[in-house]
């Protein structure tokens, strides 16, 4: 049975995309099938009876026009495929190098998007491939722990019983002695919480007492003037000494400097009389 353009291509792309790497040997040789399962885009699009391994280190072309068994029954199966489509999904998967599995998928994606474009092929599967892959996987369901059998005492014979050995058929060997089962000890009580003592209230707090007012400063006594110096004595010269007679002033000096000051009063006293007559002056003419 054959294989179209549409269908080759989705296989290879799909094939590269659930693989997530390039599918070469240790030296970094291309492989059309690894030992442990991989595959190249040209080894997804060959049947698994048709496969040999003198198909290993060939193109897509020497394929197509090699002699031996198992090479025509190959180029019947792909006389639907345009041989130009078959090297350009091989150049895809040998091109994408070595890279993290994630990387690896973006580049087959934009490969398959630019193949599609050149043969004017759907893309619909790989598209269908991007959209579930974000969705999550599979969930197993929850399922609770098997318990184990309880071990209850017979309160006829006294004996221990397990309920998992009561299915036992009746031609067993003997019957089975009950493993002896371990008492519980008591749980010790529980000490009695006691109870914190409540805390003391907190004193409140003396207010503080006011502050002195400052005591004026007592005022400095005058100082006390100082006592005049008494002056010294007059020396009295010796009796053998006549002292000199002390000279007067004639009386008639004495008479011209009260006239003076006589004279000079009155004249300050008319002057004030003629200010005051000048000041009630108006006034008494008013009237």
């Amino acid at each position: 049975m054959s294989i179209n353009n549409q269908a080759a291509f989705d296989l290879a792309l799909l094939h590269l995309l659930n693989q997530g790497h390039r599918c070469v040997s240790s030296s970094g040789r291309s492989l059309m099938r690894a030992p442990r399962g991989g595959k190249s885009a040209i080894g997804a699009l060959i049947p698994d009876r048709l496969y040999v391994n003198s198909m290993e280190g060939k193109t897509a072309q020497q394929l197509l026009t090699a002699n031996g068994p198992g090479f025509d029954q190959l180029r019947e199966h792909w006389s639907g495929v345009t041989p130009s489509l078959l090297t350009e999904l091989q150049d895809l998967h040998d091109r994408t190098g070595e890279c993290l599995p994630s990387m690896f998928r973006d580049i087959v994606l934009a490969g398959g998007q630019r193949i599609a474009r050149m043969f004017r092929l759907s893309t619909r599967m790989i598209q269908l491939w991007s959209a579930y892959r974000k969705l999550s996987g599979p969930r197993l369901p929850w399922r609770p722990a098997p318990v184990a059998p309880v071990v209850i005492e017979n309160a006829v014979t006294g004996a221990w019983r397990n309920p998992a050995n009561d299915g036992v058929s009746a031609n067993h060997a003997g019957p089975t002695q009950p493993e002896p089962v371990t008492q519980l000890q008591p749980v010790a009580q529980i000490q009695p919480v006691t109870p914190t003592p409540p805390v003391a209230q907190i004193q409140p707090v003396a207010p503080t007492q006011p502050v002195a007012q400052a005591q004026p400063a007592t005022q400095t006594q005058p100082v006390a003037q100082a006592q005049p110096v008494a002056q010294p004595q007059p020396i009295t010269p010796p009796k053998s000494v006549i002292p000199p007679e002390s000279v007067t002033k004639p009386a008639a000096t004495a008479a011209e400097m009260h006239l003076t000051s006589t004279r000079n009063h009155s004249e300050a006293t008319l002057e004030q009389l003629r200010l005051l007559e000048a000041l009630f002056r108006p006034r008494n003419s008013g009237a």
